[in-house]
């Protein structure tokens, strides 16, 4: 069967080329790319394009945006701002994205279509100022930050202004989480933000071994400094702060004494004085008092 061709049979088995699956053509989308189609369908099921998508995601580390327009133009599927908009749910984009797929698919006219087209081109340039926003907006953080000299007597005068704030960022972090006060623990803090931001270079470059070193120097550090909380420590810390709300409430909001108006408010008092206590006392010979 010719490549592109429209397969009339429903029942005709394709092969993912993700899972290796062999899958009814109902669990795939169809395309009219001419270089990444499989008898006119896309060359992977839906069950992994939901789980690709799901990796980009994570490998933008969480902008679905980005993670969007990369499924899309590496699967040369349409994009669609408006369709994104409406289809992608932010709480669960890797289940939303096949209503996205089903949405351009079904829609009439737009069957079988390819990112080469007027509305994805319009759509990648709305979506990208939304990325370009991001990026200025950060950059009118770096701008706007100044580097104080206690900072420079912190970290040395060897980074830039955007290292520093980087190294502030996770210095405070990280302080603000374990709420160290002695000089050692500062030392910690400041270590832990040098790897941090080392491991953040080498990930950049793209120098893998390098950022497995610095990854396993830190892992060491937070486990010399006592970072890494243990099962132990987190039950210790749960009961001792049961204990200070106990404490507190005992001391703020004490139970007052008990109303007369409730005392035996039930009767039980009262039953047992009158119908059980004294036939009890006269069988084994003594008085009720």
């Amino acid at each position: 069967m010719e490549v592109n061709k429209k397969i009339k049979n429903l029942g005709t088995v394709i092969k993912c080329h993700s899972c290796g699956s062999g899958k009814i053509v109902s669990e795939y989308y169809k395309t009219n790319n001419k270089f990444n189609a499989d008898e006119g369908y896309l060359p992977i099921c839906k069950k992994c394009l939901s789980t690709m998508f799901s990796k980009l995601i994570k490998l933008y580390e969480k902008d679905i945006r980005k993670a969007f327009m990369h499924l899309c133009m590496m699967m040369d599927f349409e994009i669609n701002q408006d369709a994104f908009d409406k289809n992608i749910d932010k709480e669960n984009p890797e289940i939303s994205i096949l209503a996205y797929f089903d949405h351009i698919t079904r829609t009439a006219g737009r069957r079988k279509i390819t990112s080469m087209n007027e509305e994805s081109i319009h759509s990648i340039i709305e979506l990208s100022k939304g990325l370009k926003l991001e990026n200025n907006d950060y950059e009118m953080i770096i701008e706007s930050f100044e580097v104080t000299p206690e900072m420079y007597k912190l970290w040395g005068k060897s980074y830039t202004k955007e290292e520093i704030y980087f190294l502030e960022e996770q210095f405070e972090e990280i302080k603000e989480t374990h709420s160290g006060k002695t000089p050692m623990e500062f030392n910690w803090y400041r270590d832990y933000a040098v790897m941090e931001l080392n491991k953040r270079k080498a990930q950049d470059a793209g120098e893998h071994k390098e950022y497995m070193a610095y990854n396993k120097a830190q892992s060491s550090l937070m486990k010399e400094a006592g970072l890494n909380p243990s099962k132990n420590d987190m039950a210790e810390s749960d009961s001792a702060l049961a204990g200070m709300m106990a404490k507190a409430l005992e001391n703020e909001a004490p139970i007052g004494e008990v109303s007369e108006d409730f005392n035996d408010v039930d009767k039980i008092e009262e039953y047992m004085n009158t119908l059980y206590c004294p036939p009890l006392a006269r069988s084994i010979g003594g008085v009720l008092k």
